[in-house]
């Protein structure tokens, strides 16, 4: 059979274009073949020779080598990818018998090689065969400087010469540096994010911000060995070696042999001297082969896969936490290989699912935890640190392997909000004050907060960042739980429980002062046409008395509403850290999101006004922080929220309790009202400077 050329190829061979190629096919001037997979033309070489006389021929090799052009440096992860996706389309319409993890091993063999030449690509080569041969011969050499075995296919660069020449092409109009992160990673997840089944391995990506957040506290924790049981393409250590820090040795280890082989690369590529990368089959780091780097690092970092669940009876024996069951969540088991891989006193860092640090059925992890480590630092990440691979609450958390249980006097908890990273993946930015472009990422501020408190700085508790003695904490009034979660040991629960072991006699159960009102109705199907006073969300205010109505067509609202009155107090379910509360002041009744509650004061129990100011005081947040739950949208459960205790006012007193509080908040509407004058007036001032100078210029 005559070789077979992809309609690039043959537009070239033949000095025709590929639309008039597309037309001759479908007219039946020329036949080609289709390509089983990808369902690409293929054209046969006679076919193309039948036609080449009535043309005008053209060589199919160049005359010029890929010539750099005004580079274009790779700033963000979206640079990189859409810069690799079309390597990747290059390659597929290049090479249309590939398979699209055939393209990924070449695509990555490419850059390989180009990463390491890209300050010497020999710009003499003048033909594509030449130049081809040249990335090949390159290619080979760096395979003779691996000690790692290849995986099945990295023997060669398989793809076509005008492929290679192409991509080349490509390649040179970027500039990859050190800024452009981790490429190889960033090739991975970009090509293979729908293959590979996520259940089989969970090879999800951590975000180059985590990466460097982990890095930056390993860094400065320890030095000597370190490790990563599941390298991946190997982007914690790389970040470590880019760190320059006094780690002389660097171990991955990967179940997959493809990533095994990359994160090898990775590192070489990236100057490191001292370094193994091992494939460890049947089981990865929690098979029986990992038995050899017990007791064998200083530090491990690793973002293991917690998905899934590993069922090798044999492999279970091994792990204090896998006897006797028929299966363990990996991440669970991880936590224990890694504290067995540490020397004595060695750090772990490590990414968890929260439901290892909260949950019942993992008692006994935190037990082993308790047992063989101190606790560094529990830092809880936002829902979408993962999106689009995954929406899962999970948390870092740093880890000293030591036979002291509970030597270390202090714990330090965060809480991030943003990682720079959107829902879909793709960074996120926001503006700082001189207008500049930033990640909104909230790990450097927790970062600083770290390094202060390491430092033995007084460090101020806030809403998301605070230190707790956990070994001694008087949060722990439920019984038999040693929860790790960052919500158990938040000040506001400290608060809390010195308070209901003072005054738990004294306190009384939120149905016992008030009424749950639930009167729901579909608006646009029971009073259509009509207008309505509406309160969402978004008409009460966080942390505050000031809440509206809005005059809404009762068509617009589609799901279910509440109604409430004059005197009602709505208390927002959903994200109840904003603390949206409020007593209705309205002379007319309203509707209100269905994810408030109503709630109507008992006559003679307490005021509507005071009971708002409780519900969203830190007394209640505390009792009811750690029992939030929900997936990017949290909120309380109506009955946890029955289950708070009140301070009962003594019913002779209400009206003295309310002047007390009104005086109060007087007090906080004056603060605001001189704040915004102030506002307003350096807003004047600004205004007035500007127009100084510009007169200034212009006389």
């Amino acid at each position: 059979m005559s070789k077979l050329y992809t309609i690039d190829e043959a537009a070239s061979y033949i000095g025709l274009t590929k639309q008039t190629l597309r037309n001759w096919e479908k007219n039946g001037k020329i036949a080609c073949v289709r390509e089983p997979q990808s369902n690409y033309r293929l054209f046969p070489e006679e076919e193309l020779n039948r036609v080449r006389p009535t043309t005008k021929p053209k060589k199919v090799k160049r005359t010029s080598p890929p010539k750099k052009r005004n580079n274009i440096r790779l700033k963000t992860d979206s640079d990189v990818k859409r810069f690799i996706s079309k390597a990747h389309r290059i390659i597929r319409d290049n090479d249309g018998r590939s398979s699209i993890i055939e393209r990924f091993d070449e695509l990555t063999k490419l850059i390989i090689v180009y990463l390491s030449l890209r300050k010497g690509i020999n710009t003499e080569l003048r033909k594509v065969d030449e130049f081809a041969d040249e990335i090949k011969l390159k290619y080979r050499i760096i395979l003779e400087s691996q000690l790692t075995e290849l995986p099945p296919g990295f023997e060669k660069i398989m793809i076509n010469d005008g492929c290679i020449y192409k991509v080349f092409e490509h390649l040179n109009s970027y500039i990859i540096d050190k800024d452009s992160g981790d490429i190889k990673g960033l090739i991975y997840e970009e090509m293979l994010k729908d293959i590979f089944e996520k259940g089989e391995n969970q090879q999800f990506f951590t975000p180059n911000t985590i990466v460097e957040f982990m890095a930056d506290i390993v860094s400065n924790l320890k030095t000597g060995s370190v490790c990563d049981p599941a390298s991946g393409t190997g982007g914690f250590l790389v970040k470590l070696q880019k760190n320059k820090n006094s780690f002389c040795k660097f171990t991955a280890l990967e179940i997959d042999s493809r990533l095994t082989w990359i994160s090898g690369i990775n590192l070489k590529l990236h100057n490191c001297k001292n370094f193994d990368s091992v494939c460890l089959p049947e089981g990865g780091s929690l098979g029986l082969h990992a038995e050899k780097y017990f007791s064998a690092f200083d530090a491990i970092i690793t973002n293991p896969p917690f998905g899934s669940d590993f069922s090798d009876s044999t492999g279970l024996g091994q792990f204090v936490l896998g006897k006797n069951k028929t299966s363990r969540r990996r991440g669970v088991l991880f936590i224990e290989q890694c504290i067995k891989m540490l020397k004595d006193d060695g750090v772990v860092a490590l990414i968890i699912d929260d439901g290892v640090l909260n949950h019942s059925s993992n008692g006994d992890v935190r037990e082993l935890i308790f047992a063989k480590t101190n606790i560094l630092a529990v830092i809880s990440l936002p829902i979408t640190a993962f999106m689009p691979y995954a929406s899962v609450e999970a948390s870092i958390i740093i880890l000293q392997k030591s036979k002291h249980m509970g030597s270390s006097s202090s714990t330090f908890f965060a809480k991030v909000e943003n990682v720079g990273r959107k829902n879909n993946g793709d960074e996120d930015f926001i503006y700082n004050n001189d207008g500049n472009e930033i990640l909104n990422n909230d790990l450097p501020i927790v970062l600083k907060a770290w390094e202060s408190h390491r430092k033995n700085h007084n460090m101020h508790n806030n809403e998301n960042i605070y230190v707790s003695d956990i070994s001694h904490s008087p949060t722990k009034i439920d019984l038999n739980s040693n929860r790790l979660d960052f919500a158990y040991y938040h000040p506001s629960r400290r608060l809390v429980s010195d308070a209901l072991k003072r005054h738990r006699s004294s306190l009384v159960h939120l149905t016992d002062v008030c009424k749950e009102i639930n009167q729901p109705v579909v608006p646009a199907k029971e009073m259509e046409d009509q207008m309505i006073l509406y309160t969402g969300l978004a008409n009460i205010e966080s942390d505050s008395e000031n809440h509206s109505q809005s005059l809404v067509s009762a068509n617009s609202i589609k799901s279910a509403v509440k109604h409430y009155e004059k005197g009602d107090v709505l208390f927002s379910k959903m994200r109840p850290n904003l603390k949206k509360c409020v007593y209705v002041i309205h002379d007319k009744s309203g509707y209100c999101s269905s994810e408030c509650v109503v709630l109507r004061p008992i006559t003679g129990k307490i005021s509507g006004r005071l009971l708002a100011a409780l519900l969203r005081s830190e007394f209640i947040y505390g009792q009811i922080i750690h029992l939030i739950t929900g997936i990017g949208r949290p909120r309380i459960s109506i009955k946890d929220l029955r289950s708070v205790l009140l301070p009962l006012p003594k019913s002779n007193n209400i009206s003295s309790y309310e002047l007390l509080y009104d005086e109060k908040m007087k007090e906080v509407k004056t603060l605001k009202e001189e704040a915004v004058k102030l506002s307003k007036k350096s807003y004047e001032l600004q205004i007035h400077s500007t127009n100084q100078l510009i007169n200034v210029i212009l006389d």
